[in-house]
């Protein structure tokens, strides 16, 4: 499916909840209260509430964007209005001491706000993320069925692209990690442990995969990918890797 959004010569994303007048008061310059609206309203559409819609984003080439009453943008270079949400929102943090107090008027928690929508721009740029930007990425968002959500992952992570053998889903997550790990992304090692009664991170269906943001801490976007070049192996049939790695120091 990915492969259908990197050649195609461009994609529409259709925002069928964003109105006309959402987009003028978007893209005018001047700070007003219709502005901080309407930019509450983009972060609130229900286009990014959707895993497909993330990958389909990440993965297109060139996009335009069609609103609810299918006015389309042909010219508009700002894939899905996140340069003017993300330019609207800066302008207002300015106004406050503390952008804890702009996130309370917006009512953040009922509504989202632009960083609350993952790492989209710049995942963009990349194509290609590793196993635990894309996971986190995408896991807080709607999913039907958890099988469906792995067809999105392996859409944007850098192992190659491959069919599912089976209908597990167990079985098949921990396969994406392990191609992950063999072309280099080591990041599914830090899947945080399922901690057992104290397992507070959120539904038991999630516990044991923790890359999320929202149940686990931060750890941040990768700066650069770790080089172990000659000290790893790997042994395919008990799916065990072995790393040679140095031992820095304690963190607290």
């Amino acid at each position: 499916m990915d492969k259908l959004f990197s050649t195609a010569e461009t994609t529409v994303l259709y925002f069928n909840d964003v109105s006309t007048n959402v987009v003028n008061e978007l893209y005018k310059d001047k700070r007003t209260p219709e502005r901080l609206s309407s930019v509450i309203s983009v972060c609130n559409s229900k286009y990014f509430k959707r895993i497909w819609t993330a990958m389909e984003f990440i993965r297109s080439e060139r996009v335009r964007m069609m609103i609810s009453n299918y006015t389309c943008f042909p010219d508009l270079d700002d894939p899905a209005f996140l340069g003017r949400v993300f330019k609207g929102w800066k302008d207002e943090v300015r106004q406050y001491e503390k952008v804890h107090d702009l996130e309370r008027k917006v009512q953040m928690g009922k509504s989202q706000v632009p960083w609350s929508l993952g790492t989209l721009k710049s995942a963009k740029l990349l194509k290609r993320m590793n196993f635990a930007m894309a996971t986190a990425l995408l896991c807080t968002r709607g999913c039907k069925d958890r099988m469906d959500f792995l067809h999105p992952l392996r859409g944007i992570i850098r192992a190659r692209s491959f069919k599912l053998r089976s209908s597990d889903f167990k079985t098949e997550y921990y396969r994406i990690t392990w191609e992950c790990l063999k072309v280099g992304d080591y990041s599914p090692l830090l899947i945080t442990p399922f901690m057992g009664v104290s397992e507070r991170r959120g539904p038991g269906h999630w516990s044991e995969f923790g890359h999320s943001d929202a149940f686990t801490w931060q750890l941040g976007q990768e700066v650069h990918p770790p080089t172990l070049g000659k000290y790893k192996s790997f042994d395919d049939s008990e799916h065990r890797i072995t790393l040679r790695v140095e031992d820095m120091k304690q963190f607290r």
